[in-house]
């Protein structure tokens, strides 16, 4: 009755508490008890808590199996309210290292049957249009209606749809590319502390337009310097110095924090970068390939003003904010 009673808000919980406490054969009879349905189960109100429970206290092989299971079906849970958050802790916590995740994250591609060779051992969008450019449109398409159901449903904050964007706001249109900078401009200074956060949120600097670009730095006042000391985050602040037009917005909501705590950020290895975005723009004797590669291209059309000039407007507010604020003319 095991499946039954995974219908019922108060029987599920005791079998969450049976896993959890049980023995090793126990565990092992119930794993037995549910054997080819954690699809239904991921997709159940109350029964996905038995999956999360597995996750958690499971064995190495209980996790895989749950993970065999639901092979196929990542696209479909990934939009789905209860399956969102099983594949969530799939991605993150279970998945056998990067192999398993780039795997989880060609199921949001569609059938790799139609896709070239070598399609299977692919880990980004960048490597799949190279080898087979006809199968752009489809897959940019597909890409896009999974991320607008996930919007919709409040679910677009998981790690594998947060990949997605990321790789969409690169080789998307530039319609999509517009849909994705109004969905995320006031949600990406919440995700950019990851590594596929901190992408979209670069995105919107560098795709948005004005009043998209001041949404996402208004939302960072008061937080810049911890943003600054983020590996991640950090990067978001090189965009910012490097893509937004408005030197007087950037002087005031960015570089007024960042030189209130130049002290601090002087001395630590991320707090560094958006202090030597100006001082040394995209020099790889300060950023590693991988930082250069997250920044990613410099867009012309993305912004009307002449880098030179940016950077030279840029600095002369470091150096007044710093005399304001008792540095000397000499200090900077």
């Amino acid at each position: 009755k095991v499946l039954e009673f995974l219908q019922k808000h108060d029987a599920a919980r005791v079998l969450q508490s049976c896993f959890k406490q049980g023995s090793a054969a126990q565990r092992d009879a119930l794993m037995g008890s549910i054997k080819g349905e954690a699809r239904n189960l991921a997709r159940s109100h109350y029964g996905h808590f038995l999956l999360i429970s597995i996750v958690r206290h499971g064995t190495a092989a209980h996790k895989q199996l749950v993970v065999s299971e639901l092979k196929g079906h990542v696209a479909e849970l990934l939009v789905h309210a209860e399956g969102s958050a099983i594949v969530q802790l799939l991605y993150t916590d279970v998945a056998n290292g990067k192999a398993q995740r780039d795997e989880m994250y060609r199921e949001l591609w569609g059938k790799l049957e139609l896709f070239g060779p070598g399609a299977t051992k692919m880990s980004s969008l960048g490597q799949l249009f190279a080898t087979d450019p006809l199968c752009k449109d489809r897959v940019l398409r597909r890409l896009e209606v999974l991320i607008s159901k996930a919007s919709r449903k409040g679910l677009a904050v998981t790690a594998l749809v947060q990949r997605a964007v990321a790789e969409l706001l690169v080789h998307g249109t530039q319609a999509q590319r517009a849909e994705l900078v109004g969905l995320f401009r006031e949600s990406g200074v919440h995700i950019m502390h990851t590594r596929d956060g901190a992408r979209i949120a670069a995105g919107v600097l560098r795709h948005g337009d004005a009043k998209d670009r001041k949404a996402l730095l208004k939302a960072m006042k008061g937080y810049v310097s911890p943003t600054a000391q983020s590996p991640n985050a950090t990067l978001v602040l090189c965009v910012a110095l490097e893509a937004v037009d408005d030197t007087v917005l950037l002087g005031k909501g960015v570089l007024s924090e960042l030189i209130a705590d130049v002290a601090t950020l002087a001395l630590h290895p991320q707090g560094t970068l958006p202090l030597l975005s100006l001082l040394a723009p995209r020099s790889p004797r300060y950023f590693t390939p991988e930082q250069l590669e997250a920044l990613g291209e410099l867009d012309p059309a993305a912004s009307k003003k002449d880098p030179a000039r940016r950077r030279a407007e840029l600095l002369k507010q470091c150096r007044h904010r710093h005399r304001v604020r008792g540095g000397g003319d000499g200090a900077h």
